[in-house]
């Protein structure tokens, strides 16, 4: 009787032993079938590069205050404009008007807090974590303002009329890592609000 309990519990841990080998085996097949299986696979994980989306929608043209940012997709045309020309009457052939890094201070100043509070085109702030630098008057543009991990990379406001109030975005960055591919994955986004805006 002690032979036979003893062959039972020999037969059961053998058992037990090719069931964890299954699985094992099973996982290891669905993790090579993702990619090259000469590396380990936590750097095979790593190696697989994001795909972000292009915007494809209909041509759009923006205004800049700035430097002109670099994007991949080829249906954006960019108009550079000083501020001067920041009267609305002006702007009624642009979709948006992009606001660039280089251009924080100037665009912060009380007199253009009113002309980003009553457009009827968007405005995106790149690199400024916040709007609040450029629509409240009494706030001036800081360091503080600038992008940072943790935070919005860009954001963008439009007055909104029927409703008495005031729409607005953020567009963080992929893992808050601050890549050119990242910058122009952000755009795509922010190309993708402005068509569903002029609809």
């Amino acid at each position: 009787m002690k032979t036979l309990i003893f062959l039972f519990i020999i037969i059961g841990i053998g058992l037990l032993g090719c069931s964890n080998q299954k699985i094992k085996d099973t996982k290891e097949v669905i993790d090579v079938s993702k990619g090259d299986v000469s590396k380990p696979i936590e750097e095979r994980s790593k190696s697989q590069a994001q795909k972000f989306e292009l915007y494809q929608g209909k041509p759009l043209h923006i205004a800049i205050l700035g430097e002109i940012p670099k994007v991949k997709e080829e249906n954006i045309r960019f108009t550079r404009i000083s501020f001067r020309n920041l009267k609305r009457e002006k702007l009624t052939s642009y979709d948006a008007v992009f606001v660039m890094e280089d251009t924080f201070s100037e665009a912060s100043s009380s007199q253009y807090s009113e002309v980003y509070l009553n457009s009827t085109i968007p405005y995106f702030f790149i690199s400024a974590n916040s709007y609040i630098p450029f629509i409240v008057s009494s706030t001036e543009f800081s360091p503080s303002w600038k992008w940072e991990p943790g935070k919005n990379y860009a954001v963008g406001v439009i007055n909104n009329p029927s409703k008495d109030k005031l729409n607005f975005w953020g567009f963080g960055l992929y893992n808050d890592k601050k890549t050119q591919e990242h910058i122009e994955e952000v755009y795509s986004r922010i190309f993708k609000v402005i068509e569903e805006l002029s609809q």
